[in-house]
This record gives C-alpha cells, sequence and structure tokens, in this order.
C-alpha cells in the first residue's frame, strides 16, 4: 500500500535516486505520488529535482512546525547545496548551529 509511512519513506529514496539518475519524468511522478497521500517531508527529493525553492520552502514548514528532522541540515548529503542558502542559515542558527558551522 503507498499510503504507509514505510512505503512513503521507500518511494522517497526512489525519487530522489531517480531524479539524481536524471529521470525526471519517473520522480516527477512518484514525487506526485507522494504529495497525494499527504507525505510532507521531501527536501532532497526537492534538490534533486531542482527545485531549490519548494525544498527551503519545506525547511521553513518544518521549523514552524519544530520538527526534528531538521537537525539533519549540517550532515545530511542531500541537502548540501542548501546550505549556503541564507534563509536556510537563518533556521539552521534559530535552532541552535553556530554561525558558519553548517
Amino acid at each position: 500500500e503507498v499510503g504507509s509511512s514505510e512505503n512513503l519513506f521507500v518511494l522517497r529514496a526512489l525519487g530522489y535516486a531517480l531524479a539524481s539518475a536524471g529521470d525526471l519524468d519517473q520522480a516527477r511522478a512518484i514525487l506526485h505520488q507522494l504529495e497525494e497521500a499527504g507525505f510532507d517531508w521531501m527536501p532532497g527529493l526537492y534538490v534533486a529535482l531542482g527545485e531549490e525553492e519548494e525544498a527551503v520552502t519545506q525547511f521553513e514548514a518544518a521549523f514552524a512546525a519544530r520538527r526534528d528532522a531538521l537537525l539533519e541540515v549540517r550532515c545530511n548529503p542531500d541537502w548540501e547545496q542548501l546550505r549556503e542558502v541564507p534563509r536556510i542559515r537563518e533556521i539552521a542558527q534559530a535552532i541552535g548551529f553556530p554561525a558558519g558551522k553548517i
């Protein structure tokens, strides 16, 4: 069943892998499935699809909701290119990471 949380995480990973491999159509199809299922934490997939603004928007929503997943901002390789985005740096500082250390 697509809607189970375990399957949603697997689908997200598959979407990321497909987007990273250049199969953007398939990755977007998976993104659509995830969105329809109500899955709302996919910044890495958005980055892989080249949709940085949507990834940042997800970070902002996660910050507002106090999601613990934000603690990965310093170590998750999927988010590497987001670490220099000023809005992401502000969020990182707001959750306690020292300036310049993300």
